[in-house]
C-alpha cells in the first residue's frame, strides 16, 4: 500500500530529549501514529514491521475512505 497522503516525521531523542516527556516514550525504538492529534498506534522496543504495516494499511483507508466520502 501507497501511504502517501500521509506525513512521517523522524525525532531523534537524542538530539529532542524533551519529546520523549511529551509523547510518554520510555524505551527505543518506539514507533506513533497520530491522525488529527490522536494516538492511533503506539509500538515500542521490538518492533513487526509487517503488523505495523498491516495496521496502517487498516487506518490510512478508513481516514482516508472517510475523507473522501465528506
Amino acid at each position: 500500500m501507497n501511504f502517501s497522503e500521509s506525513k512521517f516525521h523522524l525525532v531523534e531523542l537524542d538530539e529532542h530529549s524533551e519529546a520523549a516527556g511529551f509523547f510518554m516514550v520510555f524505551t527505543v525504538p518506539t514507533f506513533l501514529v497520530y491522525s488529527e492529534g490522536q494516538e492511533l498506534i503506539r509500538t515500542a522496543r521490538h518492533i513487526n514491521i509487517d503488523e505495523i504495516k498491516t495496521k496502517l494499511s487498516r487506518y490510512h483507508q478508513m481516514i482516508f475512505t472517510e475523507k473522501d466520502i465528506k
